[in-house]
């Protein structure tokens, strides 16, 4: 008898605790998306030709949420940066006011820099080979400041593909997600609708509510 009646106990105080919880949480939704926001958070939808934005603020923090077909990742990261070949402007700059050489100049694939390599360019990230005629050198390549001081973290959920922002520098840099649905006919060529979803400005303590927030990313439910 006793036994029972702990076990109801046990069970109405962990009901009343998760009760607890859900009442302090409050769903919000960005079209096909939602997150759990602790209660106090507002969603302002904000007028913008053939795309979804807006705000979501407490008040001590505020989210810029973008959705639309031509939202891009608000940071670019290092795979990208030398996917897209972003690097380049920078070294031939760089080529032209050294080695007075414009055009013409054909470029190794990037190699991570070592302390060696300080007498190329202080605190380079990474060392490119080029070629002029029949004269070969070593270039540096500079990250990004805003490159150099973020985490990106990278994977799948629900179908999705998602990238999370961490700055090291939270009140300055931005903490956030971009995601897009993952195309499943690799000959459909229409543009699918992304979102980003952002904030900065914040201190240690509330970046770590803001990752908490975009960590309860789901598929919104369909009506």
């Amino acid at each position: 008898m006793k036994f029972w009646l702990y076990s109801v106990i046990i069970l109405l105080i962990i009901s009343c605790t998760k009760k607890g919880k859900q009442n302090n949480i409050s769903e919000i939704t960005i079209q096909n998306y939602s997150f759990d926001f602790p209660k106090g958070y507002k969603k302002v939808k904000q007028n913008a030709f053939n795309s979804y934005v807006g705000q979501i603020s407490s008040d001590s923090i505020t989210f810029i949420f973008h959705f639309s077909t031509h939202v891009k990742p608000p940071v670019i990261s290092v795979t990208q940066f030398f996917d897209h070949k972003e690097w380049e402007p920078g070294v031939l700059l760089y080529i032209a006011k050294k080695r007075h050489i414009i055009g013409g100049i054909i470029f190794s694939t990037p190699r991570k820099a070592t302390e060696k390599d300080s007498t190329i360019g202080n605190g380079c990230d990474y060392i490119v080979n080029c070629k002029f005629d029949s004269v070969e050198f070593e270039a540096p390549i500079y990250l990004p400041k805003n490159m150099r001081e973020m985490t990106i973290s990278v994977d799948t959920v629900f179908g999705q593909y998602r990238e999370t922002y961490i700055s090291n520098d939270p009140e300055n840099g931005i903490t956030g997600v971009f995601i897009k649905p993952i195309q499943k006919n690799t000959g459909d060529n229409s543009e699918a609708e992304n979102l980003s979803l952002t904030t900065t400005n914040l201190t240690g303590s509330q970046q770590k509510e803001a990752l908490k927030i975009l960590s309860s990313f789901r598929l919104a439910k369909s009506d």
